[in-house]
């Protein structure tokens, strides 16, 4: 892994990463590389934290300054991900609807647990509902835990005679819920199965006297990898 850092003004650069010291060097201003290889304890992934400090300049009027810069880098998810599929279906009401779900990713003899939902549309609108996404939860991005604590912002500044300052920034986001209540019979069903060690599978739902459109949504998963799929099933009855 190289890790490419641009400084805006020369002084000492420390980077670390996942809470381990990679590499300490001075540097001027401009672009620098650093290079540093993974380990198996970073998991999912890890954060790049390089830190410049810029020293005092009596001569310019320029206090000591400090960067920061903040990277996050996963790792290759194919390795650890199903690829699940589930057919398109139409199926009338009060009669069982079978879905077939093939998994790919598997190893020979391989095998994985399966869980399959179905649930109204006019259910997920009320509440804009997101399927489930477990490989973002478990191979995604993790908040960074790392607290930094200086005393930067207590410098006094000897040309001027006032506390420096720390410079911050941030967002942040809201969410609401939106979507019209449904109509019709609301139904909501859940199975879990285990796959065959081809990666087939066939999930069977008793539907009940509903009309309209379900979503199916499965997660499928072994102990190294986890996979999901989302598609939407017509339910009603024949047009004769």
């Amino acid at each position: 892994m190289v890790v490419s850092v641009t400084a805006r003004s020369a002084g000492k650069l420390t980077s670390t990463c996942s809470r381990r010291l990679l590499t300490t060097q001075r540097g001027r201003q401009g672009s620098l590389q650093q290079s540093a290889s993974g380990r198996k304890d970073w998991g999912t992934g890890a954060y790049v934290l390089a830190t410049l400090r810029r020293p005092l300049d009596a001569a310019a009027l320029r206090m000591p300054g400090r960067a920061i810069g903040l990277k996050w880098f996963g790792i290759d998810k194919k390795t650890r991900t199903l690829q699940v599929g589930c057919r398109r279906c139409l199926g009338p009401p009060g009669s069982a609807l079978k879905i077939p779900v093939k998994l790919g990713g598997l190893n020979p003899g391989e095998d994985a647990k399966i869980v399959i939902a179905a649930v109204d549309v006019g259910i997920l609108n009320l509440t804009n509902y997101k399927p489930p996404a477990p490989d973002d939860y478990y191979l995604g991005q993790r908040r960074l835990t790392s607290e930094i604590r200086d005393l930067y912002g207590q410098l006094i500044d000897g040309m001027q005679g006032t506390r420096g300052q720390l410079k911050t920034g941030g967002d942040s986001a809201g969410a609401e819920l939106q979507g019209s209540r449904p109509p019709k019979t609301a139904g909501a069903l859940f199975r879990h199965r285990h796959g065959r060690s081809d990666g087939s599978a066939e999930i069977s739902f008793d539907i009940p006297e509903f009309a309209g459109t379900a979503r199916v949504m499965a997660v499928a998963w072994n102990s190294t990898k986890v996979g999901r799929a989302t598609v939407d099933v017509t339910v009603r009855d024949p047009v004769c």
